[in-house]
């Protein structure tokens, strides 16, 4: 049996030919997934921005942004004695 990518097998990489041995059309289909690739890891940081961004949201909503302002600047502060 051949090389065979699984999409869901997390390898990206396909190692069977390397890119000086790939006809035109070959080439522009690599080309093509690396295009696709980009644009979906585009995606993937968009959609962890947005998550991000509502917590953040409804952390300032909910009134705890002040207490957790506090809680990390008391951390970095040494304890008096």
């Amino acid at each position: 049996m051949g090389s065979r990518i699984n999409p869901f097998s997390g390898q990206d990489e396909f190692t069977g030919k390397h890119p000086e041995n790939m006809s035109l059309t070959e080439l522009e289909m690599l080309l093509h997934i690396k295009r696709l690739n980009v644009r979906l890891d585009l995606e993937r940081i968009k959609t962890q921005v947005s998550y991000t961004k509502l917590i953040l949201e409804g952390i300032q909503e909910l009134g705890l942004l002040d207490k957790l302002t506090e809680f990390f600047s008391r951390q970095g502060t040494p304890p008096s004695a």
